[in-house]
């Protein structure tokens, strides 16, 4: 099943890396998984998130806003919730927003437009069949 959604789990991870968010992990357990390969994926690459977050039905995605430095005030974590087995356009089931306003708006951008682009393609081909 995982596999079905690798395109659209993809594009949703690129567009957030694109739009200037720093990949940090994939967590299985809301935030408190702490075992590297088992309950959670230490993620610097696309690639490396998609294959963590294809590996399970659900996971959140960690990423960073700001500077690299721990200690930089402008920086703040978020998650992405991704769910497999829901319809096309919609494996990005929530996130946390942002506390800076053109952040948020940025991300919810990202996120729908990427969403609307597969439930396109999801009408395209049931229309097509």
């Amino acid at each position: 099943m995982s596999m079905h959604y690798k395109a659209e789990v993809t594009d949703n991870v690129q567009a957030i890396e694109d739009a200037g968010f720093r990949l940090r992990r994939v967590d299985y357990e809301n935030g408190y998984g702490t075992e590297e390969g088992v309950d959670m994926v230490t993620t610097t690459t696309v690639e490396e998130a998609v294959d963590a977050i294809l590996a399970v039905d659900q996971s959140w995605l960690y990423v960073s806003t700001g500077g690299t430095d721990l200690g930089d005030t402008t920086r703040q974590e978020l998650w992405i919730f991704f769910v497999l087995g829901n319809e096309a356009g919609v494996v990005v089931n929530d996130w946390l927003i942002p506390s800076d306003g053109g952040l948020a708006d940025l991300l919810e951008q990202v996120i729908t437009l990427v969403s609307n682009r597969w439930e396109d393609v999801a009408e395209t081909r049931r229309l097509a069949t």
